[in-house]
């Protein structure tokens, strides 16, 4: 696909795509990249302390959910970051 960009994680998301129900271990790979950065965003935006852990979980449920329908036209992390922002 030509508007495809290169993206690091790129083989991550190809085996969390791929792989069979109940088999979490790439994207538990995604997660762990992403983690604190989602998280000190969360904190930072909400600047709730009791519920910035919160809105970061559920900005990775949205991504797990969400995630067969990432097309490829921005990296992950960006697509990750638009999810956490629209949230």
């Amino acid at each position: 696909m030509e508007d495809r960009i290169e993206d690091p994680d790129f083989e991550l998301l190809q085996a969390a795509l791929k792989a069979p129900e109940g088999d979490l271990r790439a994207f538990e790979e995604l997660v762990a990249r992403y983690h604190r950065r989602i998280l000190a965003n969360c904190r930072y935006l909400t600047r709730d302390e009791q519920y910035y852990e919160d809105l970061a979980q559920e900005v990775f449920v949205k991504a797990f959910f969400a995630l067969k329908s990432f097309e490829g036209r921005s990296s992950f992390r960006h697509w990750l970051k638009r999810i956490k922002v629209n949230h």
